[in-house]
């Protein structure tokens, strides 16, 4: 079992490599771009978390939610925007706020990329513990949400919600399961926040918001809710 854990792991960590560029790869090459030629894409970014009884301890569900996207010029410059936690403490590593009542983590976010026609195409919902578990973009239904990113310029994609729910494991346990990806327009303050999370320079650079709110939800996972799909 702990072989086939390690075996699994390691499969994973080849999948995501071969799909795209190593993050030092990635900084070197948008470093290669003039400042005031790099774009930059900013947000609010949520999904859920499990309140515990007494309403201060908010635990995600999963190591890592996220979803992905990739630059349609060139497949090899993708990365993604995510809440990540640790598996040993099971804090959130990712910049986050929680609210301690709806029980919800947002992530406001400020990404270089480098220039160009960009599209949202894939989520993963997984677990780092026990080796490693849960479910990937090659596993999920693709989708395309495009959005652009000019040089000299904010590209505001708004709120992206990564919603989680939970389904039943052959034992009968419950545990997490993907939910859905719904876009909404984010408000003043929280267009504030998330600019704020851009390197001072940019900070002042005009804005162009993507119209990302008028997708519809998406359902990455559309098989996990109606029982016939399990966490792998």
């Amino acid at each position: 079992m702990k072989v086939h854990r390690i075996a699994l792991f390691a499969s994973l960590i080849a999948l995501f490599s071969a799909c795209t560029l190593p993050e030092t790869q990635r900084a070197q090459l948008i470093e290669s771009v003039p400042v005031a030629e790099r774009a930059y894409i900013v947000g609010k970014y949520t999904s859920d978390c499990d309140l515990n009884k007494k309403k201060t301890e908010c635990t995600q569900p999963f190591s890592l939610v996220a979803v992905s996207y990739t630059n349609n010029a060139d497949p090899e410059f993708e990365d993604r925007i995510a809440i990540e936690r640790s598996q040993w403490t099971r804090k959130a590593t990712t910049e986050v706020v929680t609210d301690f009542e709806g029980g919800k983590v947002t992530h406001f976010f400020c990404q270089a990329v480098v220039p160009g026609d960009y599209e949202f195409y894939g989520a993963w919902f997984y677990n780092y513990d026990g080796g490693g578990s849960g479910y990937t973009p090659q596993a999920g239904e693709k989708f395309s949400v495009p959005f652009s990113a000019k040089a000299g310029q904010l590209s505001v994609l708004d709120h992206i919600d990564v919603s989680v729910t939970s389904t039943k494991t052959l034992l009968g346990r419950r545990t997490g399961a993907p939910g859905a990806i719904a876009f909404s327009k984010m408000g003043d303050a929280d267009l504030t926040n998330a600019v704020s999370k851009c390197p001072e320079a940019a900070q002042t650079l005009p804005k162009a918001r993507q119209g990302l709110d008028s997708t519809a939800t998406i359902y990455p996972f559309p098989n996990v809710y109606d029982g016939s799909s399990e966490a792998e």
